[in-house]
């Protein structure tokens, strides 16, 4: 191996491990990421290190400040809705485009990934190890990418994708677990339906509904714990998404 390549390889380590740690929230929001404690933890040298976290700062992971270095991107109420808001208008185009492209390969793949994640939801990993809701979260991430793979453009799929990298880590440290594994399960079977029933009326309404469902755990988490408020930036749990982003 080249060391360009072995570079390229540690490189690739480190922001793997660093993304798995800070979606599960074993990096908590807003910590100091310190190469010296990150290159022990990981045992990678400081170079990948910096280069792997220089990358998901544009991926609105982690933040960087002159002279203060890398920290964990804050959580905020205001960064979850606009998440929330994007994915309402970028994942629900998405699908829709999906649903007039999508051929027999397509439909085959959307009942293969909602059926890994159905053995998923049956065991949900409330309360379990950051592996197992990782585990969980990566099987919920690829059946979303592949109700929005047909839809061609790579540009949108590749939007998706980052809209959801930001999103899990809300989940795992607010513990997002309310909701039944029967309702969990209706949820991503009704999203199923629309697809392959081809339902191009059903299926931005929908999917808008779906995306707002973690909003609404959040503020409801705030609301029964205030004490999470201090992982919270700014602790608004009056926001609200715009009216004409879920009214239809």
């Amino acid at each position: 191996m080249t060391r360009a390549k072995a570079a390229e390889t540690l490189e690739s380590i480190a922001h793997q491990r660093l993304l798995d740690d800070i979606r599960s929230g074993e990096l908590p929001p807003n910590s100091r990421l310190k190469i010296r404690d990150l290159a022990a933890r990981y045992e990678i040298g400081a170079t990948p290190l910096r280069e792997a976290l220089s990358k998901l700062v544009p991926e609105g992971l982690v933040s960087v400040e002159q002279n203060k270095g890398f920290r964990v991107a804050p959580l905020s109420l205001r960064e979850l809705i606009e998440i929330t808001e994007m994915r309402q208008i970028i994942e629900a185009e998405a699908f829709r485009r999906s649903l007039e492209r999508g051929d027999d390969t397509w439909e085959s793949e959307v009942v293969a990934a909602f059926h890994r994640l159905s053995k998923s939801i049956a065991t949900y990993p409330a309360g379990k190890t950051n592996e197992a809701r990782l585990e969980w979260e990566e099987r919920h991430r690829g059946f979303h990418r592949v109700l929005v793979s047909a839809c061609g453009n790579s540009k949108l799929i590749r939007g998706v994708e980052m809209l959801h990298q930001n999103l899990i880590r809300y989940r795992s440290v607010f513990l997002m677990t309310e909701i039944s594994t029967d309702e969990l399960r209706f949820m991503h079977q009704d999203l199923m339906r629309v697809a392959l029933d081809r339902d191009l009326d059903a299926a931005i309404p929908i999917m808008r509904r779906h995306v707002k469902v973690n909003v609404d755990q959040v503020k409801d988490g705030l609301n029964k714990n205030p004490n999470l408020e201090i992982l919270v930036e700014d602790g608004d749990a009056g926001l609200k998404l715009h009216s004409h982003r879920t009214s239809d």
